[in-house]
């Protein structure tokens, strides 16, 4: 069995680097997941240029899109392999296209198996991309994804380029993430092409190998940002043992709150929300958050136990305990500051300012624990003009959220009888999520 190291941060409290190495000993016991080879042979060919991508969307346990845009009118053709296909033959044997001589193409892969690392390619008008990877879902067991949002410019003060891109590109060196869910305001103006430009230009090492989901931030605009990402105002899917519902707070949607109530209503034991505008905050002009969401969806988010739910649109990291969910605003992907009332709203856990970053989440079923990580990624000035990058890996903080553990088939050894109360599996289960949990608690105290 290959067993995960977890190399200490700067400034990593002793306690904090026990909680990280004792959920990958969990997690390599309960998936025995390595760390792919991501070293591939490139086919030669002639590289092709593209105004946006390749970015991934709607990636599922049997699919994924591969989308671009093109300079001209053209004819895209994706190549594709399993990675250890590719990596003994050292060519792609399937191909897809969407069929269609245009600009903006949206090529869907279908028939992939669960779990899986698949090399691509994309070609057009005789040209070829480097090869990148990505991972189908697995139906069950330990993920990773990201939260950020809140990453538009704004000129002549910064671009994309100096901001997001720096975000960006740490997320996309991130090992074992499966994908990203954006918060919303991904540009400043969403209705113009020179704003999409500079988002795909500067997101270009993450979205060709990692999916990201969106919701609608007010920036975003809305039938151009929907036939970018191919979604609906508010939408929902599944990964592994968690479901993610996404949804929309800037639009006037009626069936949107009884979608809600039927979309929560699933068995997944691990259940995610994310829309734009905060159900809490500290901020000066919203303080206490939007009071219209969270009387029409928070006794929605307590019936149907949800965990957490993820904002944005203030550009902070915050983060608020209230009915047993965890609110948490991440507008920390690049946009102008914002900062908040020196008294906090109650319910008030943490907060950080003047920074970019994202949220890191670690979800292991078994356990029954989810450990998120707020990653630093730079500093900005108080008067907003620079920006100090920061060594990769600085950790804001750590928390842990519960869930109690996936029903279903052990998902451990045979021998020590796991599925069964009692068992060697089962006590040695709730040993170790009794231990990150203390813990972690007594690292919060500190």
């Amino acid at each position: 069995m290959h067993w995960p190291s977890v190399k200490p941060t700067a400034g990593m409290k002793p306690k904090l680097a026990v909680i990280l190495v004792l959920a990958a000993i969990l997690t390599a016991v309960t998936t025995g997941a390595s760390t792919a080879n991501t070293s591939l042979v490139s086919i030669s060919s002639a590289p092709v240029s593209l105004a946006w991508g390749p970015y991934m969307t709607g990636t599922s346990a049997s699919g994924t899109v591969i989308n671009v845009k093109t300079h001209d009118i053209s004819l895209v053709t994706v190549f594709y392999a399993e990675e250890g296909y590719y990596k003994t033959q050292h060519t792609l044997n399937k191909s897809a296209t969407d069929g269609l001589t245009g600009l903006l193409h949206h090529v869907t892969l279908n028939g992939l198996e669960a779990g899986t690392t698949y090399c691509y390619q994309v070609s057009c008008n005789g040209a070829i991309t480097p090869v990148y990877t990505f991972s189908t879902f697995p139906t069950s067991g330990a993920i990773s994804f990201i939260v950020y949002g809140d990453n538009q410019d704004e000129l002549p003060q910064f671009s994309q380029a100096e901001r997001h891109q720096l975000v960006a590109e740490r997320i996309a060196a991130e090992e074992d993430v499966l994908f990203v869910l954006n918060t919303g305001d991904l540009v400043n103006d969403g209705s113009d092409n020179a704003n999409w430009d500079r988002y795909f230009a500067a997101a270009r090492s993450m979205s060709a190998r990692l999916p990201v989901y969106p919701v609608r931030g007010n920036h975003d605009g809305d039938t151009k940002f929907y036939d970018i990402f191919g979604i609906s105002p508010y939408y929902s899917f599944d990964c592994g043992d968690a479901h993610f519902t996404m949804l929309d707070t800037i639009g006037d949607h009626p069936g949107q709150t009884e979608w809600l109530k039927a979309d929560l209503a699933n068995h997944q034991p691990w259940k995610f929300v994310f829309c734009h505008y905060p159900i809490y905050t500290s901020e000066a002009n919203h303080f206490g958050g939007w009071e219209n969401f969270k009387s029409d969806w928070e006794n929605i988010f307590i019936a149907n136990q949800v965990a957490a739910v993820w904002s944005g649109h203030i550009h902070v990291y915050e983060r608020y305990l209230e009915n047993g969910i965890m609110y948490i605003v991440g507008g920390t992907g690049g946009g102008p500051y914002d900062i908040l009332e020196p008294t906090r709203f109650a319910g008030h856990q943490n907060s950080l300012e003047h920074c970019l970053g994202y949220s890191k989440v670690t979800l292991n079923p078994v356990l029954g624990t989810a450990i998120v990580q707020f990653i630093q990624v730079a500093d900005i000035s108080i008067d907003g003009k620079q920006v100090t990058l920061l060594p990769p890996g600085v950790v804001f903080e750590t928390f842990i959220l519960t869930s109690p553990p996936a029903a279903g088939p052990a998902l451990g050894p045979d021998e020590y009888g796991e599925g069964r109360p009692g068992s060697i599996w089962s006590r040695f289960k709730s040993w170790l999520r009794g231990i990150l949990i203390s813990v972690m608690g007594s690292s919060q105290a500190q």
